[in-house]
């Protein structure tokens, strides 16, 4: 919360300052809001919101200058688009009763030129939302312009400028033209004229696109035009670095230029740019093509994957596969560096790739000699003729696999601020301390990918017990709250003949905010591991969160009601009970 406080105007501060001091006092405050609102948590904007509103009016009525109204106007925008944005007719009907007030004296024409910046930015963030006010915004707006006062002011071209340009936004809902005509306003009139020929720049997209490729592949790059006016005469150049490459017109049918590469070489490497150009200016469309290669993705599932020979000598198996291995020419080798994180030497080798790596192939290299307890951490880098691809990094851990043996805390966690939860569900029951485990649904992750937890290898084997199955209380705390909450599933994995993997425990959507308790009884009947999976959903206000993971042997005692879901009959009760608390080590994410 300590950003969240940060959002406000210091006014105790600024009261002391002396009266020609305030308004860079303000300006600074803006510009810092500015910077802070896309980086802070919406509950907190929202909480906040109301305050904010009230103090950022008070500089809109405070007659701010140039550069304060255009931060004003962008700040105002921006807290309603990122917090609750149904009051914002309020603040639009506020900005109304200010353009049309009849004050003309200096200190409060500076005020209205602020209100029409408001109603700009306000139009331009949040476009549809604001179609009611649409038509009253037009016409108080045209009829402020019939004003002598207004018109010969230089601070008028600004505001023409957010009105014209936020106006566009709206006009995707409604059209300006059926508004002018709905209105009382002649469609010939000078302000009707003059709205009419105002020039925007070509908007354009993408605006940055990186694409990796292999030589002698033929590729297009396309740039799509998304508005400009005037949007007749419009002109594309094409360039790789400074150097052109073609330049033509569009039809009047078309919203798209394209350029073929029909075989790319080295000199075709580089960043490709398109500029689409009027009467008002450029809108640029640029590609970075490489020949890097994607980055090495770690595979933590590997069973057995440490072994000891000597003492405090210990082994350990690596594998990893390759992301999108034919997006670009054959991956020749990769550099393994590996060092102790006590240390900041690397020592470095290359491994050789014979032949190409087919897409989700399992790569393997053995690390040997490694030294307890000194922790190392490991980078590949993948190698084509382009040379250096994207490194990835790993850790080798050095857990216990026998919790039957020792119990053990691995070394993930996750601080409880980087999450919806305000709390964590320890084994005080919801307090502000410790740690939880959860998934980031943020970018780059997208709808359907999965982030697994695995337990420790559990053997079943248990001296005093007769029956062949024994049952296990599994239970677990849980957090999923938001929007876009995907589902979280607990699965069994048993190691016999073949490894199987089988649901147990399921729930899907949101759960509301505050912690649940889920327990279910499993019947292993052979070594086993506990899978927690998480699936994102539809959007980044998806995370889901788990905390106090603990196995028992032994039947669920009091089990929460709808959240038992069973393999096989209960066994036969047991003799002796083993208790173990996992703390579960992130073993990675699966598409």
């Amino acid at each position: 919360m300590e950003r969240a406080h940060s959002l406000l105007l210091s006014e105790a501060a600024c009261s002391q300052l002396a009266e020609h001091q305030r308004p860079q006092f303000v300006f600074e405050w803006l510009t810092h809001l500015k910077k802070l609102l896309p980086v802070t948590d919406r509950v907190d904007i929202k909480q906040n919101q109301r305050r904010l509103i009230e103090q950022l009016s008070g500089v809109l009525i405070g007659s701010p200058g140039p550069p304060t109204r255009w931060l004003l106007a962008h700040c105002v925008a921006l807290l309603y688009r990122l917090g609750d944005p149904i009051a914002a007719s309020l603040f639009v009907d506020r900005c109304h009763d200010i353009i049309r007030s009849k004050d003309d004296s200096p200190s409060g024409l500076p005020t209205r030129l602020a209100a029409m910046a408001c109603l700009g930015s306000l139009f331009e963030q949040l476009g549809r939302m604001l179609v009611g006010s649409f038509k009253d915004s037009l016409t108080i707006l045209l009829k402020a312009m019939k004003s002598a006062e207004v018109s010969a002011t230089a601070g008028l071209k600004p505001p023409e400028e957010v009105k014209c340009r936020g106006i566009l936004k709206a006009e995707d809902h409604t059209p300006a033209s059926q508004v002018l005509k709905q209105s009382a306003l002649p469609s010939s009139s000078p302000d009707c004229h003059r709205w009419k020929q105002s020039r925007v720049p070509p908007v354009v997209e993408p605006g940055f696109t990186e694409i990796r490729q292999a030589l002698g592949r033929a590729f297009s790059l396309s740039c799509r035009l998304l508005r400009a006016h005037p949007a007749r005469l419009l002109r594309y150049e094409w360039k790789l670095g400074s150097r052109l490459l073609t330049v033509g017109q569009f039809a009047d049918d078309r919203d798209d230029t394209s350029y073929l590469v029909k075989a790319l070489n080295r000199e075709g490497y580089g960043e490709y740019t398109c500029d689409i150009t009027n009467e008002a200016g450029a809108g640029r469309c640029t590609f970075l093509v490489t020949g890097k290669a994607y980055a090495p993705e770690f595979y933590y599932d590997t069973y057995s994957a440490l072994w000891q020979n000597k003492p405090r000598v210990y082994g350990f198996k690596l594998q990893w596969t390759q992301m999108e291995p034919n997006a670009v020419d054959r991956i020749l080798a990769y550099r393994l560096g590996i060092r102790q994180k006590s240390q900041s030497r690397w020592w470095e080798q290359e491994i050789a790739m014979e032949g190409s790596i087919q897409k989700g192939e399992l790569l393997t290299y053995n690390l040997t000699e490694l030294v307890k307890p000194e922790s190392y951490l490991v980078r590949l880098t993948p190698i084509t003729r382009y040379g250096e691809g994207d490194t990835t990094d790993t850790t080798p851990r050095t857990a216990p696999v026998n919790p039957h043996l020792s119990k053990r805390d691995f070394e993930y966690a996750a601080p409880r601020h980087q999450i919806h939860p305000q709390q964590d569900c320890s084994t005080t029951h919801c307090s502000k301390q410790g740690f939880y485990m959860y998934i980031e649904t943020s970018r780059p992750r997208l709808e359907g990918d999965k982030a697994r937890l695995l337990s420790p290898t559990f053997n079943t084997n248990s001296k005093t017990s007769s029956s062949s199955s024994v049952t296990y209380c599994f239970s677990f705390y849980y957090h999923m709250y938001g929007k876009h909450i995907g589902s979280l599933h607990v699965l069994l994995r048993q190691k016999g003949q073949t490894v199987t993997d089988t649901s147990v425990w399921t729930l899907v959507g949101n759960q509301g905010d505050r912690w649940r308790q889920a327990k279910v009884n499993i019947h292993p009947a052979a070594a086993f591991q506990i899978v927690m999976e998480g699936v994102r959903g539809a959007g980044i206000e998806g995370d889901i969160a788990i905390d106090d993971v603990t196995i028992e042997e032994g039947e669920c005692k009091d089990p929460p009601p709808n959240n038992l879901r069973s393999l096989a009959p209960p066994s036969s009760p047991h003799i002796w009970q083993l208790s173990v608390t996992l703390s579960l080590a992130l073993i990675g994410r699966q598409r």
